[in-house]
C-alpha cells in the first residue's frame, strides 16, 4: 500500500512571500453600517433573523488585506474543487428581478453597480419609500458583499427578478454562492507573490482562522471568555467572534503563528478532540436510523401477527367445518342397516339410500331375501338357518324405497332384500 504524505504547501515553508503585501478586495464592511442606518427597525429585525443576521453585524470590522495575504501564501495544494486548506500555527485550517421591479429599483440606470445604490442609500430614509430602500439594501448584501466579481460588478438581473418574494430571496443560500465564488477564485494563486484580487467574501477566511486560533486577536495576558470557549460548539465561537468589534493586528498574528510552531502538536489530544467531535456528530444520526429501523421493524411484525391470526381463526373455522362434516357422514354410515321399525310380517322398513353411495353397475332390485339360501347373513354357524324372530333381529330383510332424485341424500328406488348384502354392494 502506498504510504500518504504530508499535503503539498503552495510554498515551501520559509520561503513565503514576505514584505508588505496586501490584497484587493471589492467588498467594503463600511457600508453594512450605512446600509443599517437607512432601514426601519422592523426591516432590521427582518434581517437580523434571516442569513444576513451575522453579516449585518460586521459593519465595525476592519478588514485586514494584509493579513488574508499572510494566510493565502499559506496555502495547501488540494486536489477537490471547492475546497481550501491553509496553515497557521503549524495546523491546517479548513474552509470549506422581475422588469417592473428593475424599473422601480433603477429608473433609466441600464447598468448599476453597488456603488451606484450605495449613492442613493447614503441619502437614508429620505431617499424613496421602505420597500425600495430594503431592496436595494439586499442588493448590495448579495452583489456588494458576499459575492462581488470586481469593483465595477454590473447587479445581475436574476438576482433583481428574486426580490419579487422576499421570503424566498431570503432562504436562497446566498452563504453558498458567495462560498464557491471565493473558493475558486483564491484557491492555490500562484500570484501570491504580488498584490492580488479575490473575488467573493474573503473575510470568511479570516473569521475561520480567528475561530480556529482566538489568540490572534486576544491580547497577552487578556482574560476573555473567547479563549475558555474550546469545550462550546463551533456556533457559539462564531458567535463570539461575530458580535465583537474585531480588528486583527497582523504583528501579532504573525508572533502567535510563529509561537505555535515552536510549540508542537499535541497530536494525541489532537486525535481526542477529533474522536470526541466525530462521536458527538455521530451518535445521533446511529440512533435516529436505529429508531426508524426499530419502527419499521414493528410494522412487519404487526403485519405478521395479523396474518397468523387470520390463519388460525380460518383452521379453526375449517376444523369445525370438518368435523361437522364426519358427524354427519357417520350417522349416515351407521343408519345403514338400522330398522326404524318391524312390520306385523316380520319384515323391516324402508331405507332410504342415496345414489352416491350406490356402486355403479349394482342391481338393487335384486337382492336376495332373508330367507334365500345364497344370503350368508341368514345361516347360523352350524350350517342351520335362523328362526324368524332371530332373523328378524339379526338381518333387516326387505328394504323398499320411494322414488326420488339423482342427487346426493336423495332416494334413489325401491329396494328389497338382506341388508348385509345390501351394504356390500354400496361398499
Amino acid at each position: 500500500m502506498e504510504e500518504l504524505g504530508l499535503p503539498s504547501r503552495l510554498f515551501e515553508t520559509g520561503f513565503e512571500p514576505t514584505g508588505r503585501k496586501r490584497v484587493n478586495i471589492y467588498f467594503n464592511l463600511r457600508w453594512i453600517e450605512l446600509i443599517k442606518n437607512v432601514l426601519d427597525d422592523d426591516q432590521l429585525e427582518l434581517l437580523n433573523e434571516s442569513q444576513f443576521g451575522k453579516l449585518l453585524k460586521m459593519g465595525s470590522h476592519t478588514f485586514s488585506v494584509m493579513f488574508l495575504h499572510y494566510i493565502l501564501s499559506r496555502q495547501l495544494v488540494t486536489a477537490k474543487h471547492y475546497e481550501l486548506w491553509w496553515l497557521l500555527v503549524g495546523k491546517p485550517i479548513p474552509s470549506t428581478s422581475t422588469p417592473s421591479i428593475w424599473d422601480s429599483l433603477f429608473r433609466w440606470e441600464e447598468k448599476p453597480i453597488a456603488g451606484w445604490i450605495m449613492d442613493r442609500l447614503i441619502m437614508g430614509k429620505k431617499y424613496k419609500d421602505p420597500l425600495t430602500r430594503l431592496r436595494l439594501s439586499l442588493l448590495v448584501l448579495v452583489e456588494g458583499i458576499l459575492c462581488p466579481t470586481c469593483g465595477t460588478m454590473k447587479i445581475r438581473p436574476e438576482v433583481v427578478s428574486m426580490l419579487g418574494n422576499l421570503d424566498e430571496f431570503l432562504n436562497y443560500p446566498w452563504g453558498r454562492e458567495s462560498f464557491l465564488l471565493t473558493v475558486k477564485s483564491t484557491q492555490a494563486r500562484s500570484d501570491v507573490h504580488d498584490t492580488m484580487a479575490i473575488q467573493g467574501f474573503s473575510h470568511a477566511m479570516v473569521l475561520v482562522t480567528l475561530n480556529v486560533c482566538p489568540f490572534i486577536i486576544v491580547k497577552d495576558g487578556a482574560v476573555d471568555p473567547l479563549l475558555g470557549m474550546y469545550s462550546t460548539n463551533s456556533e457559539e465561537i462564531v458567535r463570539s467572534v461575530v458580535d465583537r468589534k474585531l480588528v486583527v493586528n497582523v504583528v501579532h498574528a504573525k508572533t502567535v503563528d510563529q509561537k505555535g510552531k515552536n510549540a508542537g502538536i499535541d497530536v494525541p489530544a489532537l486525535l481526542r478532540l477529533v474522536a470526541d467531535a466525530y462521536e458527538e456528530r455521530l451518535m445521533p444520526m446511529f440512533e435516529g436510523y436505529m429508531l426508524r429501523y426499530k419502527s419499521h421493524l414493528d410494522t412487519k411484525v404487526s403485519g405478521l401477527q395479523r396474518e397468523v391470526k387470520a390463519a388460525i381463526a380460518a383452521t379453526r373455522e375449517l376444523d369445525v367445518k370438518v368435523t361437522t362434516e364426519f358427524d354427519d357422514n357417520r350417522k349416515l354410515i351407521a343408519g345403514f342397516g338400522q330398522p326404524e321399525y318391524v312390520h306385523p310380517q316380520g319384515s323391516y322398513s324402508a331405507l332410504e339410500i342415496p345414489r352416491a353411495f350406490v356402486n355403479p353397475g349394482s342391481d338393487l332390485r335384486n337382492l336376495p331375501s332373508a330367507d334365500d339360501p345364497s344370503c350368508g347373513r341368514g345361516k347360523q354357524p352350524g350350517g342351520g338357518e335362523t328362526r324368524g324372530e332371530e332373523a328378524v333381529g339379526e338381518h333387516p330383510e326387505s328394504m323398499t324405497a320411494a322414488h326420488g332424485t339423482e342427487e346426493i341424500g336423495e332416494p334413489v328406488g325401491t329396494v328389497s332384500g338382506c341388508s348385509h348384502c345390501l351394504l356390500q354392494l354400496l361398499w
